[in-house]
């Protein structure tokens, strides 16, 4: 079965990272810069108002049945928490990866309902599904207080996995989302032969994954 991780808000080098950490084909959406270029009031979500819609009309690599890995990263996050709205939408998505991306209200302070509202509609698919689907989100201090009430409304599942990792904001994608799609999304789904799947072949893939995770997991 083909599989797709789609970056919103990545970088075109982001690309091949995801792509070996998945053993399939990645795409890169960037559809501007800052919160309104992705939300569903200016941006991407409202261009666009579902996810399938969207597939359709931009990503002609993605056809039905796809394993769909959405990663959304820093401003690409106001896009996917509209489509998860969306119970269709939620069903075509076999991974969500929320990179940093759940911001509320400036300065840190309380995290709005809305934020959030679709991402646990997504985590409770997850828990309800756990064999075919993952929930992984990450925060900053900046990020913090959504990605925890993020982490209050949901179940401790095999499936959904809540951290705070080291590094930049930068590095949450380029570090964390790959690592995550390789140590918690690519088994799930299934290794494909070929030869986007040897560079983590064997055991030393096996010995990177585990040291990311005694570093950096943080989940409940």
């Amino acid at each position: 079965m083909a599989r797709l991780a789609l970056l919103l808000h990545g970088r075109d080098a982001d690309v091949p990272l995801y792509e070996q950490a998945l053993g399939g084909a990645a795409r890169n959406i960037h559809w501007g810069s800052g919160a309104p270029a992705y939300s569903e009031v200016a941006g991407l979500a409202r261009d666009y108002p579902t996810l399938r819609a969207f597939l359709e009309a931009e990503v002609p690599e993605w056809s039905p049945g796809t394993q769909l890995v959405l990663v959304a990263f820093s401003s690409g996050g106001w896009a996917a928490r509209h489509w998860m709205r969306h119970q269709a939408d939620r069903e075509l998505v076999s991974a969500l990866l929320l990179l940093d991306c759940l911001y509320g209200e400036p300065g840190g302070g309380p995290c709005p309902a809305r934020v959030v509202e679709g991402p646990i509609q997504y985590g409770l698919l997850a828990a309800a599904q756990p064999r075919q689907r993952t929930l992984v989100a990450t925060s900053s201090s900046y990020t913090q207080p959504c990605v925890a009430r993020l982490k209050r409304a949901l179940p401790k599942s095999p499936a959904i996995h809540i951290f705070a990792p080291a590094g930049t904001h930068r590095e949450h994608m380029t570090a964390a989302g790959p690592e995550s799609v390789r140590e918690w999304v690519a088994p799930k789904l299934g290794w494909p032969l070929g030869p986007l799947a040897l560079p983590l072949a064997g055991g030393a893939a096996l010995g990177i994954g585990l040291g990311w995770a005694a570093r950096y997991l943080r989940s409940g």
